[in-house]
């Protein structure tokens, strides 16, 4: 006999299974990253279509049988996010915030701090009006931070001296290097991408729309990060390039 679990979850992942079946990779409070299959809801009269669209927010009812296979039973929706839709820039900031997630969460325990700075920032780039380029690099900064995976990128890593007007990435020390410390002649970030990462790492959510970053310096500033992802995880995050191609639409 199956167990029933309720969890708080966002959808980060919708895979088609058969004729009219959905797989879900629910983002959840309580367990983490969890895959559930939803049933029928290709269906036109489906009456848990919203349920599987992308970063619908609310409590998944699961059906658990063998195995920890979950099955949705149903859905209180709190927000499906449906703003997102109207701005492909800042659907894809959610996009690639939800990519993220999948590849930190994956065969990890729960991160409940990770949880809140998503919805956090999912309902910033639905209802604040502030930039998505600020949002995206606050969220990717703020989650490497918290994960122990980026050190104080106001200082060198190496020496702690305070960063000012040079910064070089430096992948293995998981942060920012001064001039004298790198001695493996690292290309240096421009200062104004270096800043953006610096303010907008720094700040407070409701803040980040005082900043006003350059498109460029934001796409070095997002190439930059990804390659922190990448060094931490093994994996880049792929859709990130998507949202730059739309930074310039």
């Amino acid at each position: 006999m199956s167990n029933q679990v309720d969890i708080n979850a966002v959808n980060l992942k919708s895979s088609d299974i058969g004729e009219n079946d959905k797989l879900l990779k629910l983002f959840s409070y309580e367990r983490g990253l969890v895959t559930a299959k939803i049933r029928g809801v290709k269906k036109a009269q489906a009456k848990l279509k919203y349920a599987q669209e992308p970063f619908c927010f609310g409590k998944y009812s699961l059906s658990e049988g063998k195995g920890g296979y979950y099955t949705v039973t149903g859905c209180e929706a709190n927000d499906l996010f449906y703003n997102l839709r109207a701005d492909l820039t800042s659907f894809t900031a959610a996009a690639v915030m939800a990519e993220y997630c999948l590849i930190f969460l994956d065969n990890s325990p729960p991160d409940t701090a990770l949880f809140k700075l998503f919805t956090q920032c999912l309902t910033a780039l639905c209802y604040s009006g502030i930039s998505s380029q600020n949002i995206l690099i606050y969220f990717i900064v703020k989650a490497l931070r918290q994960g122990g995976n980026f050190g104080d990128f106001s200082r060198c890593s190496v020496c702690g001296k305070i960063l000012d007007n040079y910064a070089a990435s430096d992948l293995l020390e998981g942060g920012f290097v001064c001039r004298e410390c790198n001695i493996k002649s690292i290309k240096p970030l421009p200062l104004a991408a270096y800043k953006t990462i610096k303010f907008l790492g720094s700040m407070e959510i409701d803040r980040l729309g005082t900043i006003r970053a350059d498109t460029i310096d934001a796409e070095t500033a997002l190439k930059c990060l990804n390659a922190f992802v990448q060094n931490a995880s093994g994996k880049s995050i792929k859709s990130i390039e998507k949202y730059i191609e739309s930074m310039y639409q």
